[in-house]
């Protein structure tokens, strides 16, 4: 094959790619679609079988495609959902602190922007929502079940935002925001109580209408929580 077919071959299945992506990330074919045969796909496009098949197989590799034998190629999710994976994989392999910081930042960015939003909309039904969990919080101050309330919190916080990555990553982060509550409070009902405390300085924040205070009450709660992990984890070594 010349140069000069590799190179048409090349655009044809690019062409293919870049409109089929376009038809999964805009939600116009949705997670569970089945896709067009190839011939379909080859006389939609005008493009040979193999730009097509090359098409796929790219897509399947970015996570988008999932191909089911006698059955054809469905929509397994757009880049939001791969990344969440990836995340929720990472997030519970690390264990060193450079990395758990990292994970912090990350979350200190999100929430915190999450809570400006909220202030920002003045959302009333979403700021009950945290006051409820808040309380059921409290309800568990002492108990196993800390970690999980407390995770609940965070979570709705983040849904609430509006932010559909933001939720993602949310879940994304579950089981190592868990880990990491345990490591930090060591049943430790003072620092569990402070906790309280500046959850309550974000519901009051963000109540407030203000944004900026809203998004510095949640960086003050996480750069909080990030001493009390280190001090957790140099407690258990």
């Amino acid at each position: 094959m010349s140069e000069e077919a590799k190179s048409k071959r090349v655009k044809a299945s690019q062409k293919v790619e870049v409109a089929v992506e376009k038809y999964i990330l805009s939600g116009e074919w949705a997670k569970g679609t089945r896709l067009p045969s190839e011939d379909k796909l080859c006389k939609k496009f005008d493009v040979s079988r193999t730009a097509v098949r090359e098409a796929l197989r790219e897509l399947r590799g970015k996570g988008l495609l999932e191909t089911i034998n006698g059955s054809g190629s469905y929509v397994s999710g757009g880049s939001i959902e791969n990344l969440s994976k990836a995340i929720s994989a990472y997030s519970v392999m690390v264990s060193d602190r450079r990395s758990i910081s990292e994970l912090l930042d990350m979350r200190s960015a999100i929430e915190g922007d999450s809570a400006a939003k909220l202030a920002q909309r003045k959302d009333s039904a979403a700021h009950e929502r945290l006051v409820k969990l808040h309380n059921e919080l409290i309800e568990t101050v002492g108990k196993k079940t800390f970690p999980t309330a407390d995770q609940r919190f965070h979570k709705e916080l983040l849904k609430s935002s509006g932010n559909r990555l933001y939720a993602l990553l949310g879940d994304a982060l579950k089981d190592r925001y868990q880990r990491y509550v345990k490591e930090a409070y060591s049943d430790d009902l003072e620092l569990q109580e402070v906790t309280i405390e500046e959850h309550q300085s974000i519901l009051d924040a963000i109540a407030s209408g203000d944004p900026r205070e809203a998004r510095q009450a949640v960086r003050e709660h996480i750069d909080n929580a990030r001493i009390r992990w280190e001090k957790g984890t140099d407690r258990a070594r």
